[in-house]
């Protein structure tokens, strides 16, 4: 069964759209790639986000899967070195090729690559974008990730969150208004590069007051298979990660059950993701909503 994925987006009350969703694969060494991005600022950043990012991961991974022969899977501490340095120096990149005002725009980033072979899963987060995943059935014993029900989901990066503060303050810079500098919501992101100051660099990806620096998870997807959710703030701050996995479950059991129209009101179905973004439209959300729910397949 091939990796089947669903997106929803919308404007929501704001001027434009800054949003972007990314779904790729490597022909080569079979990793498969899920992203969305959450713009600010005008577009320049994501924009050369949606045309670098899948280079940026697949390259040092189809070299790590040619040196396995594609057969092994990587290393927990060699999944997240290779993920970290793909991003800083995507960021990096992006430093040397968006000019002018595009260089106070800035995105998050929360991604996912699978590999349907390995059945490995690595999960990356930079900003307050989510990544939320959950194994389809409840076995402490398979290796599926955890304990039994257990959600795994990225950690949002705020600069409220004490450690993220401690962060900011150690490049020289504060937390004004649950902002960086008085600025920025959030205390990780790709882009804003006037931000991205510490005491001792003018740009520091790294160690800047903003940083480009990623939260990784590394881990199996149970042979039963599992749902994963990856969606923009506007999605989370109306709706819980237990709450949206269970109405991503429900709403791809009911497309998928009911076809192209429900059986009792003979209405077209939405797709998973699409209720998603409608469900947090009506709760009140006002940001821009991008939404993808991937269904990971079973397997051995």
């Amino acid at each position: 069964m091939p990796t089947q994925y669903f997106y929803g987006g919308a404007q929501g009350q704001r001027e434009t759209m800054e949003d972007i969703e990314l779904v790729a694969d490597d022909k080569e060494s079979g990793w498969q790639l899920f992203a969305v991005c959450d713009g600010h600022a005008g577009k320049s950043v994501v924009n050369e986000m949606k045309q670098r990012l899948p280079g940026a991961l697949f390259d040092p991974l189809r070299k790590s899967y040619l040196d396995k022969k594609y057969d092994a899977l990587l290393g927990v501490k060699e999944a997240k070195a290779l993920v970290t340095n793909a991003i800083v120096n995507l960021d990096r990149k992006l430093f040397e090729v968006v000019k002018g005002r595009g260089r106070g725009s800035g995105c998050t980033l929360v991604a996912a690559l699978f590999h349907p072979g390995t059945r490995q899963l690595i999960l990356m987060n930079v900003g307050d974008s989510r990544a939320v995943y959950q194994q389809n059935i409840m076995d402490a014993k398979s290796g599926g990730g955890g304990s039994p029900g257990e959600l795994v989901e990225t950690r949002d990066h705020k600069p409220n969150d004490a450690k993220e503060m401690a962060r900011v303050h150690a490049a020289g810079s504060f937390v004004k208004g649950n902002r960086v500098g008085g600025m920025l919501a959030m205390s990780r992101a790709m882009g804003d590069f006037p931000l991205k100051k510490s005491k001792t660099l003018a740009y520091d990806p790294v160690s800047g007051a903003v940083c480009a620096f990623p939260d990784v998870y590394v881990g199996k997807v149970h042979r039963s298979g599992g749902t994963m959710v990856l969606a923009c703030d506007g999605i989370w701050d109306v709706l819980s990660s237990s709450d949206v996995i269970q109405h991503a479950k429900e709403r791809y059991g009911s497309y998928k059950s009911g076809g192209a129209v429900t059986k009792d009101k003979g209405k077209a179905v939405d797709n998973p993701a699409k209720s998603l973004v409608r469900l947090a439209y009506s709760k009140g959300s006002t940001d821009n909503m991008t939404a993808l729910v991937v269904v990971l397949p079973a397997g051995l």
